[in-house]
């Protein structure tokens, strides 16, 4: 009787120390796709609502209220109405052109989408400025004539064409089955 009274008195003692049960979880560093979808934490803390630089990844990603990087998909910036786009992998479109769904848009060096605007973008393949006009909503012109009325010209203006990835022409192209010459202005 007197050890089981014992061994009654200490595990009750025990019980009211206070130790862990278990091991303390590791702090959480890095990317993790264990939800089924992308999340990253810095030092413990989980990035979410808005866009962080991550260093390792020399970029920036958009990650949702619950923690989750946007991927192959728009944000729209609601103080100022921007349109962004995060492509696969969840890195931001910047300085490119970018197919998404079908259609060609344009994204300037900041990630904010060309809209109702004429651009170029400096292709390093070719060395050359390759010129776009993204209609309103962001879609580029694709294969097609598109007349721009400019005073310095002789005739009041000056057609482009589109071709199918959304760059003007340049040089001696062939449309519907007709040369051209264009210039590379």
């Amino acid at each position: 009787g007197k050890i089981l009274a014992a061994v009654v008195t200490v595990l009750a003692v025990l019980a009211m120390l206070p130790f862990a049960a278990s091991a303390e979880e590791p702090v959480k560093n890095g990317w993790y796709s264990d939800k089924g979808y992308y999340e990253y934490f810095q030092d413990g803390y989980q990035c979410k609502n808005g866009e962080h630089y991550i260093s390792e990844s020399n970029a920036y990603f958009r990650f949702d209220s619950e923690g989750r990087m946007y991927e192959n998909e728009w944000y729209r910036d609601p103080e100022t109405n921007n349109w962004y786009y995060y492509k696969a992998g969840g890195f931001r479109a910047t300085d490119c052109v970018q197919a998404i769904n079908g259609y060609y848009y344009g994204f300037a060096y900041n990630g904010v989408m060309y809209d109702d605007t004429d651009f170029s973008l400096y292709s390093y393949e070719t060395g050359n400025w390759n010129h776009y006009r993204a209609t309103a909503g962001g879609p580029l012109v694709v294969s097609r004539w598109i007349y721009t009325e400019d005073s310095k010209y002789e005739q009041g203006g000056y057609y482009k064409y589109y071709g199918a990835d959304g760059a003007a022409y340049r040089g001696i192209q062939q449309v519907d089955g007709v040369y051209y010459h264009f210039y590379d202005d």
